[in-house]
C-alpha cells in the first residue's frame, strides 16, 4: 500500500516568488536548510551528503556548510550539461577541493580539480535538455538515464543528507532509500506528484513537510528534531 501523505501546496509554485536558496519555496528552502545544518551537527566527522539536481541549491547550500565551518563531501549529479556549464562551473572554478567529471556511459573524464579532498564532486551527464512531460517531446521518455540514476551506487558510501531534485526522481528516491547512513534523511521535491508516491514506503519513516517536500528515513522518528 502507498503511503497516503498530504502536501501542503499540491500545485507547482511561481517561481517567481522562489527562494534564493534552491528553485524551492522559501518555506522549502528554509526547511532543508535546518535539516541540513542539523545532519552536519549530528554526523560524526565529515558530513556526506547527495543531490541529483546541481544548481542553485549546490552553491548555496555547500557555501552555507563552509562558512559555518563544518566539514563535508557533497556529491552532485546533473544530467543536462548545457545547463551545468551555462550556470554552475564558472562558481565551481574559483572553489578550492573540487572535482567535476563528465561522464557517459562508457567514459569519466576530469574536467576540473583542485585539491586532493573534495568538498564538492560533481558527475556530469549529458542527456540534453529533457522535457517528458512536454506532449511535443515525448522521445525525452525513453532516454536511458540508468548512469544517472545509478552512479551514486557506485561510489560505496553512504550519505547523511540526499536531495532528489532532478530527473527520474521516483528511481532516485528507490536508490537514496538504500544509500542512507543508519540516521540520514532523504528529502524529494515536487513530491506532490502521485507517480512518486509508490517509492515513499521504502523509507521507514516518512512525512510530508513544508509545501511540497517528502522526507524519509531508516529510523524511527517523526522527524520533530530535524524539522520543528
Amino acid at each position: 500500500m502507498y503511503s497516503q501523505l498530504v502536501f501542503r501546496a499540491p500545485n507547482v509554485l511561481d517561481d517567481s516568488q522562489w527562494s534564493h536558496k534552491a528553485w524551492m519555496s522559501v518555506t522549502d528552502a528554509d526547511l532543508v536548510e535546518r535539516v541540513l545544518l542539523r545532519q552536519a551537527e549530528r554526523a560524526q566527522g565529515t558530513l556526506h551528503a547527495l543531490e541529483w539536481g546541481s544548481g542553485k541549491s549546490t552553491s548555496y547550500f555547500t557555501t552555507l556548510l563552509r562558512e559555518r565551518g563544518f566539514q563535508f563531501n557533497w556529491v552532485t549529479l546533473e544530467y543536462d550539461r548545457a545547463f551545468f556549464e551555462a550556470t554552475f562551473l564558472e562558481h565551481l572554478k574559483s572553489v578550492d577541493n573540487v572535482r567535476v567529471e563528465y561522464l557517459d556511459e562508457t567514459r569519466r573524464a576530469t574536467v576540473l580539480q583542485k585539491g586532493q579532498t573534495f568538498e564538492i564532486e560533481a558527475a556530469v551527464f549529458d542527456k540534453g535538455k529533457l522535457s517528458p512531460f512536454d506532449p511535443n517531446h515525448a522521445a525525452d521518455r525513453l532516454v536511458n538515464m540508468d548512469a544517472y540514476v545509478n552512479f551514486p551506487a557506485t561510489l560505496d558510501k553512504k550519505f547523511d543528507f540526499i536531495l532528489v531534485d532532478g530527473r527520474h526522481r521516483r528511481r532516485c528516491l528507490l536508490e537514496a532509500s538504500r544509500l542512507l547512513k543508519a540516521r540520514g534523511v532523504a528529502f524529494l521535491h515536487d513530491a506532490y506528484r502521485e507517480y512518486y508516491h509508490c517509492a515513499f514506503d521504502a523509507f521507514r519513516s516518512r512525512r510530508a513537510v513544508g509545501d511540497i517536500l517528502f522526507i524519509g528515513a531508516q529510523y524511527d522518528t517523526n522527524f520533530e528534531e530535524l524539522v520543528g
